[in-house]
């Protein structure tokens, strides 16, 4: 978590065009919010478990749309 924050805040983020991120027991939505607000989309697997899952992030880019 406090690596995906570190990485918005500094503007890395942005330089990132594809994620895939295991998480556990703080649950998916701080991750999805951080995601969303730096233009990407995602796939969240069971956001709703209590103890982990799985979020894949990918931008993209003007020649896919």
């Amino acid at each position: 978590y406090e690596i995906l924050e570190t990485l918005a805040h500094s503007g890395l983020l942005k330089r990132i065009s594809f994620l895939l991120i295991e998480w556990h027991r703080k649950g998916a939505a701080s991750i999805e919010t951080i995601l969303q607000q730096n233009g990407f989309d995602f796939l969240s697997f069971s956001p709703n478990a209590p103890t982990h899952s799985m979020i894949y992030g990918w931008r993209q880019t003007d020649s896919l749309r």
